[in-house]
């Protein structure tokens, strides 16, 4: 099966913002527009678990700003979900945003919303959600810091 792990957040937008870049380490940052990205998700995710959805959308209530972009890393050949790769995907991902959270300081929580998208061998794809909301789920930044874009 294949996974792929995204962290979801949210930037101001900005007419030079990232569109779809490769950070290292399999590391993806991607705005959620390209591709219709997050249309997709939330259309499949509601005809799949309409729960999961409205927490998604209930955690984006808490947020900065709405989702706008997401890191992400794509895993082949896993056998289960708890293969020690997943661990290895996420230390990545957390990586990437406090590298991102020195080299600017942005407002992403080092826990903000997981998203697996699960590409089984047999059958359709399908989504798990991870919402985490408290101390680790929350991004402490300046006051300005709602101005700022990958960009800037």
């Amino acid at each position: 099966m294949r996974v792929e792990l995204s962290a979801l957040f949210g930037l101001n937008s900005d007419p030079d913002v990232v569109a779809d870049v490769h950070i290292g380490d399999g590391i993806h940052l991607q705005s959620l527009h390209l591709g219709d990205w997050l249309s997709k998700f939330c259309k499949e995710l509601k005809d799949e678990d309409e729960t999961q959805l409205q927490r998604i959308i209930f955690r984006q209530q808490l947020e900065w700003h709405v989702y706008t972009h997401r890191f992400y890393l794509s895993l082949n050949e896993l056998n289960t979900l708890n293969d020690p790769q997943m661990i290895v995907a996420r230390q990545l991902l957390m990586r990437a945003i406090v590298l991102s959270r020195i080299i600017k300081p942005t407002p992403i929580p080092l826990h903000t919303t997981m998203v697996k998208s699960i590409y089984p061998d047999f059958g359709e794809r399908y989504y798990s959600t991870e919402i985490n909301i408290g101390f680790y789920g929350t991004a402490y930044s300046r006051e300005n810091a709602r101005d700022i874009t990958i960009t800037n």
